[in-house]
C-alpha cells in the first residue's frame, strides 16, 4: 500500500543515531563542603536521536549540574543531559557521579588549612 512505501522512504531518510555512549564524560557538578571542589559526571544510559540524513550535526548535548552537598556517592544522580536537536530538547538522560566524594571534616570551614 501506499502508507506503508511512504513509510519506508521517510524511515529511510532518518536514522536513529546514539549521540552519546552510556558511561561517556559530560563534563563535572561543583559539590559543596566535600574534599573534592568538583566530582565528574558520567551519562546514566546511551541518548539517541531520530535525525535526519545528513543532519547528525545539529544534535547537542547540554549538561546541567545539580547543586551538590558532600557526601557524594559514585553512581548517584548529578544533574540531567539534555539531547538537542535545533535548538529543541528532544531526550534527557541522567548524569551520574563518576566518583565519590567525601564531605570535608566540619573543622576544615573555621582552619582552611
Amino acid at each position: 500500500g501506499i502508507a506503508s512505501k511512504l513509510f519506508s522512504t521517510a524511515f529511510s531518510n532518518y536514522n536513529i543515531a546514539t549521540v552519546l555512549k552510556k558511561g561517556s564524560t559530560v563534563g563535572t557538578a561543583a559539590v559543596t563542603d566535600g574534599t573534592e571542589k568538583t566530582v565528574g559526571a558520567v551519562a546514566a544510559a546511551d541518548a539517541k536521536a531520530l535525525v535526519k540524513r545528513g543532519q547528525e550535526a545539529g544534535v547537542k548535548i547540554a549538561f546541567a549540574a545539580s547543586p551538590l552537598t558532600a557526601p557524594v556517592r559514585a553512581g548517584q544522580q548529578v544533574g540531567s543531559i539534555a539531547v538537542q536537536q535545533n535548538g529543541q530538547t528532544i531526550s534527557k538522560v541522567p548524569a551520574l557521579a563518576a566518583g565519590g566524594v567525601a564531605q570535608q571534616p566540619w573543622w576544615k570551614k573555621f582552619w582552611p588549612f
